[in-house]
């Protein structure tokens, strides 16, 4: 018997897809997590539909065979569940159909299709090469972002096209180490009436209300005072502001989009290291020059582009790989007593990441964007 169920186990996984095999599950009356229930345990079902005997084991037989009463409460119960199982059948089809897509096979063309039908309603000529993942990043898997790269990567574009996509407002500052907290609050100036103090809001504060992207600029200059401010605001999704009298505190729009750029990454170009607390707030992207462009101002022409990039399907091995990969380097940022934050938010941004269609090994070097030479080799 068990060789008939793997048989069948097996030419159904080469003739069906995921979806035809819990739409045939459903079929048999199986609803909601059941109708994604593992191959294995489906061939049983059909074995079972089409009068193959199973062979029960000795501690099951007791549990498998049905007691006189059971039998007729069955059969008395049986118009019944059949007719509200029909009631019931085009909702929970539905709901399948949507809880399906997440594992479907042609899903990544979700997210791709998605994505060229923005870039061609925005009319982006040259988008970068990274828009997409910063995309998917930002509004599926609503993480801060941090581009780490060279003067001169496209940070500071990436950006721009990014509200240009999404269509929403694009606001900027550079972080200098003169820059002051008012430059993120907002200002008390005499602007009332006979110059009356009132609050004037700063473009950040603008911003973060409303469907936006707000690039801090050069991150790794800032002051540590002004970062610890920022931390409140990607955290907690609010800000409170002592010298705004009416309604001090600022709550950010569910749409607001926070991107920053630092100048390189470990020990190569970062000017000022950022400290652990603001680093593990952002998902880190590294952006190097496109060679390919470069190229082509030269009137190479007949170099090839590099190839594009695009969305993933991560299925729950992914996931349970993701896991292991967590646990495994807490481990040994543990026993190399690196003063690295691998904590609750790293889980989040991986599985978040996964979620929107990251792939796993790009994740993986992603969360050690940030990590000098040094520091990648006592964790190998």
């Amino acid at each position: 018997m068990t060789n008939t169920i793997i048989e069948l186990a097996k030419t159904l996984t080469i003739n069906h897809s995921k979806k035809e095999l819990a739409s045939l599950a459903r079929g048999f009356g199986w609803k909601g997590d059941d109708a994604r229930t593992p191959i294995l345990q489906l061939a049983l079902y059909v074995a079972t539909k089409m009068g193959v005997d199973s062979e029960p084991s000795p501690t099951d037989s007791s549990q498998d065979e049905p007691s006189p009463t059971d039998s007729s409460q069955d059969e008395q119960q049986a118009p019944a569940d059949s007719s509200q199982d029909e009631q019931q059948a085009p909702a929970d089809s539905s709901q399948d159909e949507q809880q399906d897509n997440g594992e479907d096979e042609t899903a990544p063309l979700d997210n791709n299709k998605q994505f060229e039908q923005l870039l061609k309603q925005s009319n982006i000529a040259h988008p970068h090469k990274l828009l997409q993942k910063v995309w998917l990043l930002a509004t599926k898997a609503k993480q801060n972002v941090l581009l780490v790269g060279p003067a001169g990567s496209g940070k500071t574009m990436l950006s721009q096209q990014l509200s240009q996509l999404i269509g929403c407002q694009f606001g900027s500052v550079s972080v200098t180490m003169g820059m002051s907290e008012s430059h993120l609050s907002g200002w008390l100036l005499p602007i009332g009436k006979k110059g009356k103090f009132d609050y004037m809001p700063s473009p950040f504060v603008n911003c973060i209300q409303n469907p936006s992207v707000f690039l801090l600029d050069e991150l790794d200059a800032g002051d540590s005072n002004v970062l610890l401010m920022l931390n409140s605001i990607m955290s907690n999704g609010f800000i409170t502001i002592p010298h705004k009298l009416d309604n001090p505190t600022i709550t950010r729009h569910a749409d607001s989009i926070i991107i920053a750029g630092a100048n390189g990454n470990g020990e190569e170009y970062m000017r000022n290291q950022l400290d652990g607390a603001t680093l593990d707030r952002f998902y880190q992207v590294t952006v190097d020059y496109d060679k390919d462009y470069i190229s082509s101002l030269f009137g190479n022409k007949t170099k090839r582009k590099s190839p594009k990039w695009q969305s993933v399907v991560n299925d729950n091995i992914q996931m349970d790989l993701a896991r292991e990969f967590y646990e495994t380097t807490a481990i040994k940022l543990k026993k190399s007593k690196l003063t690295k934050i691998w904590g609750t938010r790293v889980a989040q941004r991986m599985t978040s990441a996964l979620s929107a269609g990251i792939p796993l090994e790009e994740i993986k070097q992603d969360l050690f964007t940030d990590y000098s030479m040094d520091e990648k080799a006592r964790l190998s």
